[in-house]
């Protein structure tokens, strides 16, 4: 993973960023990376009670803290009924959200998870950043996410895996930030209990000789000399 320094993380729903790439995330906030989270939908009412969102809005609230994002982007998309808009509209208001940030990098749930609000999020970054929209965009990652990327159909939907990042030493703080998300918590083995976070994060750090790692699909890097 190239340097980067005003970086874009989208979650189709927040709870997305903690469990698919949490440890990057503190890294690159000890880079001091400007770091802008994006939630394209929200829980909502009648589907969820009253306790439900506020007991949500709290634990986005408990993670913002904790990551120290420098700004949150909230939208306002029904979750689980993200695919009933038209894709311009999504693509209209992410490109507004580049033209306003600018960043160099941006983090987006992947395309192979069975979730299609996830496939929702990354082909909006997909639509947004063509190179005559963004030319600043510079290096783009897709990050798989417990219980979503490994459940779905592998035969069918396979990630392609390119790029690992060490998260050795964040490992017990993407626990914690994950465990805010309190009704997103599982008993193991569900991927997302805290022992599968590690089991998880062990698997990658396999794959690529770290004790603990995250990993990720980059459609897009660019190596430019002139920086």
């Amino acid at each position: 993973m190239n340097a980067c320094e005003n970086v874009l993380i989208v979650s189709a729903h927040a709870d997305d960023e903690a469990f698919g790439m949490g440890g990057t995330l503190l890294r690159l906030r000890d880079q001091e990376c400007r770091l802008t989270w994006l939630i394209m939908s929200r829980v909502w009412t009648p589907r969820w009670s009253e306790e439900e969102v506020e007991q949500r809005e709290g634990d986005i609230d408990r993670v913002a803290e904790f990551v120290g994002f420098d700004d949150v982007i909230r939208w306002d998309f029904p979750d689980n009924r993200m695919d009933e808009y038209p894709r311009d509209d999504y693509q209209a208001k992410m490109i507004d959200v580049l033209e306003d940030l600018q960043p160099d990098t941006i983090f987006s749930p992947g395309p192979s998870d069975w979730n299609w609000e996830h496939r929702i999020a990354f082909e909006t970054v997909e639509a947004s950043t063509k190179p005559v929209y963004s030319p600043y965009v510079q290096q783009i990652y897709a990050f798989e996410v417990p219980s979503s990327t490994d459940w779905g159909y592998q035969g069918y939907r396979q990630c392609h895996r390119n790029v690992y990042v060490d998260i050795g030493e964040y490992l017990t703080e993407k626990v914690k930030m994950c465990s805010l998300y309190s009704t997103e918590v599982g008993e193991y083995p569900h991927p997302r209990s805290p022992q599968g976070v590690e089991y998880w994060s062990a698997m990658r750090g396999m794959e690529c000789g770290r004790e603990a790692a995250e990993a990720f699909y980059a459609p897009r890097i660019v190596h430019d000399e002139a920086k």
